[in-house]
């Protein structure tokens, strides 16, 4: 029941923005941000730890990653919650072989 929009530019943003969906997918509210909070140099609340655009990003399971961007080799990951809320994202310890940006 959500859509989020994580990151982008410009310039590069760590922040999160967030719409209701009704059960046919249609928008049934406008995009609201959510506070950021850094929680500290590894996690953040409602954003993004690192500033980012042209990542990649993917679902496994209940966990969403975001990978990469111009420039950035690191990875991120937050759960999703049961009722459709993100989890704070924190950095993964390992990072990419190298930078990567606008990968699938």
């Amino acid at each position: 029941g959500h859509l989020y929009v994580i990151g982008g530019n410009y310039p590069q943003l760590d922040t999160i923005e967030v719409a209701t969906l009704d059960e046919s997918g249609d928008l049934t509210s406008d995009f609201v941000a959510l506070t950021r909070e850094a929680v500290d140099e590894d996690t953040a609340n409602n954003g993004l730890v690192e500033a980012r655009w042209t990542h990649g990003a993917i679902r496994l399971g209940n966990n969403y990653y975001v990978l990469g961007g111009e420039g950035i080799d690191t990875i991120e990951r937050t759960v999703i919650q049961p009722d459709g809320t993100l989890g704070a994202f924190e950095l993964l310890a390992g990072t990419l072989p190298e930078p990567r940006n606008r990968l699938n």
